[in-house]
């Protein structure tokens, strides 16, 4: 009897042991999908993007409207739901509507035209500026102020200035244009103070001209910062469309 009851408590023990072990088996497996999940990989930025967007989507669908009428104090709010805004989206690119005398396409078209030509004349000007501010330090002081006084001032804050000055698509070219500039001339000049100051003295030691330092040294090691720069300037550019053809145009988004 002692035997067989020795027996009995091994053999409940053992399974109580295996139990657990399963459990933190199954916890771990558990937790190793998470932190699969939280690592920076492409599948786990993929489900977490999905999932996110999912639930902005749910939250729009189902959520915003009551809580719309909720902040507002006024239980007749109505708030358009997602799949409503999408309807009337995809509708604007088929469907002429009084107070849409060309299709969205059309309007999307002039709003481009108007940014990329803005953000391109900022690349333009503000790029060789800022290489040339970084290489050469007589020429950075010598525009300072004026880039420095400008700078913190909003583009919106023109449309004043662009109405009175400009007319027809300029004014609007011009608020995408100061949008996209200060973002690229700030990066790029960054750019070019962050380069290695030995890559100079290497670069004059080896008996570089003034030329050679420039196209070689300072414009590949600044490229970093000035891509950088451009996308951040366009996407400023896109920020400020719409306020600028709310005043400087009848089309467009």
């Amino acid at each position: 009897m002692p035997s067989a009851n020795r027996d009995a408590a091994v053999l409940k023990l053992s399974k109580r042991l295996w139990g657990r072990r399963e459990q933190r088996m199954t916890a771990s497996k558990r937790t190793g999908i998470l932190r699969r999940l939280g690592r920076d990989t492409p599948e786990g930025r993929i489900i977490l993007g999905i999932a996110g967007a999912t639930l902005f989507i749910i939250f729009w669908e189902f959520l915003l409207e009551p809580l719309a009428r909720a902040v507002n104090g006024n239980p007749g709010l109505e708030f358009p739901t997602f799949s409503e805004s999408i309807t009337a989206l995809l509708s604007s690119f088929t469907h002429k509507e009084q107070w849409n005398p060309n299709f969205m396409g059309e309007h999307l078209a002039f709003s481009l035209v108007r940014v990329l030509l803005g953000f391109g004349i900022a690349a333009l000007i503000a790029v060789p500026l800022a290489l040339l501010m970084g290489y050469i330090r007589a020429f950075e002081h010598f525009l300072f102020p004026i880039n420095e006084i400008a700078r913190p001032i909003p583009p919106l804050a023109w449309i004043p200035v662009a109405v009175v000055l400009l007319s027809g698509e300029m004014k609007v070219v011009f608020i995408c244009f100061l949008g996209a500039y200060f973002p690229i001339l700030i990066n790029t000049l960054h750019g070019v103070k962050a380069i290695d100051p030995l890559l100079f003295d290497a670069a004059r030691t080896l008996g570089a001209r003034k030329s050679d330092i420039f196209f070689k040294v300072v414009v590949p090691g600044a490229s970093g910062y000035m891509i950088t720069g451009l996308r951040v300037g366009l996407g400023i550019a896109w920020m400020t469309i719409v306020a600028a053809e709310m005043i400087g145009s009848t089309n467009g988004v």
